[in-house]
């Protein structure tokens, strides 16, 4: 027996036909016929009048009037349950490196912040003709820094905070930093640009000296620069 197939019109040349009626309440109408002998095409269209239909037929190669069922198409259990192992090995493999990666990631993350952050202060102290700087909180935790606006071009004696505060993420330190007072690895730290574009002395040390980024100025240009590791 041939497996069913969706016809519009009947083989041409066939010996034996069985054709089987489904109509749209599920009921079967099972007609054999005789291919030379009766016409198919005008059995099918008075039946098809009469109400809907859906019409199968399926030769047959040799003896026998039962139609083979479509193979069914899926996935089997083993196939599913291989999928779902291979996707969990992927996954922990995955998050194992992630989770290593990670605090790297935070930490050059963040240093990216500060030298953008350091830019933002040189640029604030070009265009408005005062002194701006950041300033470091070494004791706080997480560790953070904000941006200060001077109260001159030059020699500021007073210090006010604007409305940016940078906070560091969660295992990044600054283990410590290098201003006009020296080096600090406590309390604050404050890095001053002037309005001419240079600046004071300025390094910022975050991780470790195995892995870490320094982030250093020029005092006369007023460059900002970054490196990894702390050389």
């Amino acid at each position: 027996m041939t497996e069913g197939k969706r016809y519009s019109d009947p083989p041409r040349s066939m010996g034996r036909m069985s054709i089987t009626i489904i109509n749209t309440n599920g009921c079967s109408i099972i007609a054999e016929a005789a291919a030379p002998n009766n016409p198919f095409g005008m059995m099918l269209a008075q039946l098809t009048r009469a109400q809907s239909f859906q019409a199968f037929w399926f030769a047959e190669k040799g003896k026998g009037d039962t139609a083979m069922k479509a193979k069914s198409k899926g996935f089997t259990l083993t196939e599913l349950m291989i999928v779902i192992a291979v996707i969990g090995v992927l996954a922990t493999v995955g998050g194992i490196s992630l989770t290593r990666e990670l605090p790297h990631y935070r930490l050059k993350g963040d240093t990216g912040t500060i030298h953008r952050s350091l830019l933002t202060a040189r640029t604030q102290a070009t265009s408005s003709g005062r002194q701006f700087a950041i300033k470091f909180n070494l004791d706080s935790n997480p560790q953070e820094y904000v941006l200060q606006e001077g109260n001159a071009n030059s020699g500021s004696t007073t210090w006010t905070t604007r409305a940016y505060r940078k906070e560091l993420s969660p295992s990044v330190i600054i283990a410590r930093v290098v201003d006009d007072g020296g080096t600090k690895t406590s309390g604050t730290a404050r890095i001053i640009f002037n309005p001419n574009g240079s600046c004071g002395t300025g390094q910022v040390f975050l991780g470790s000296a195995t892995n870490g980024f320094r982030v250093f100025l020029t005092p006369t240009t007023g460059r900002v620069q970054t490196n990894e590791g702390w050389t």
